[in-house]
């Protein structure tokens, strides 16, 4: 999903993709156009253009749909730290959505009664949106639990296939070392996200995930672009449509078969792994 609301006077869209608009108004003039965001700021010149996008957008079952939104806005960047519902409940956070009292419950117990007003406002206006925007503080990092090093022994045992190697903690870590140290992260970095990707069971947080891994790794010119054929990429694109689990399954054994044939190799000869099995 391209869009995000915003309270705008009315309910509005973000497009921050330029190429979902099929038209422009060519009366909008960006710079008297003021965008209010959830935090209550004003701002002339955010949005670029106006017109009529069309996106994927979620209903209350996690379905997909194809829906033209008019009016929606052309913003490439967000300058302010605003963050959606799914990012809050992700983080702890509980969100109530009742007529007359919307709010957040933040994860230590703290409700944020700032945002109730704006909540109330886009309540006013359902939409099959997925995302409403609210400003909430970025998640604490949780403390990193201590890996326990292997014995000699146990390392030994990762030479039996790169299976032995991800499943262990420890293994992962030096492993995704390795390949840093090759320039080529972002491969264990993409089947990372997969695994995590393939644990969720609501359609509801597999759309954000699918995004995201899809952006970051899979798109054309991604920042992280993995290598994989045009036909893994086409059959990706496809599932992108009706997500499920596998979204992404060809994918990741296509990453998973290069860094077994090329990184694997290379990784047992390493001095990394070669000082474990000391």
């Amino acid at each position: 999903m391209k869009g995000i609301m915003v309270d705008a006077g009315a309910t509005s869209h973000i497009v921050n993709d330029i190429g979902k608009f099929k038209s422009f108004d060519d009366s909008f003039q960006s710079e008297t156009h003021s965008v209010e965001l959830t935090d209550g700021t004003k701002c002339n010149g955010i949005a670029q253009r106006r017109g009529t996008a069309m996106v994927c957008l979620l209903d209350n079952t996690g379905r997909q749909h194809r829906a033209q939104l008019r009016d929606a806005l052309y913003m490439p960047s967000y300058p302010h730290d605003i963050f959606s519902v799914a990012r809050a409940t992700n983080g702890g956070a509980t969100i109530t959505f009742m007529k007359g009292d919307s709010h957040m419950v933040t994860k230590g117990g703290d409700r944020a009664k700032e945002i109730k007003t704006k909540l109330g406002t886009l309540l006013q206006k359902p939409e099959n949106a997925i995302d409403l925007i609210i400003p909430y503080p970025e998640k604490l990092e949780k403390k990193p639990e201590k890996l326990q090093k292997p014995t000699p022994e146990e390392a030994m045992q990762w030479r039996e296939s790169l299976d032995r190697v991800l499943i262990n903690s420890y293994g992962l870590v030096t492993f995704r070392s390795f390949l840093r140290s090759e320039f080529s992260e972002e491969n264990i970095e993409f089947w990372v996200a997969c695994e995590d990707f393939k644990k969720n069971k609501s359609l509801m947080k597999m759309a954000p995930k699918a995004k995201m891994i899809y952006e970051e790794f899979i798109q054309t010119e991604a920042p992280r672009e993995v290598n994989i054929d045009h036909f893994t990429k086409d059959v990706t694109l496809r599932n992108l449509v009706d997500l499920s689990p596998a979204t992404f399954e060809l994918a990741q054994k296509r990453i998973y078969a290069l860094m077994e044939k090329d990184s694997f190799s290379r990784f047992l000869r390493s001095d990394q792994y070669q000082e474990l099995i000391k």
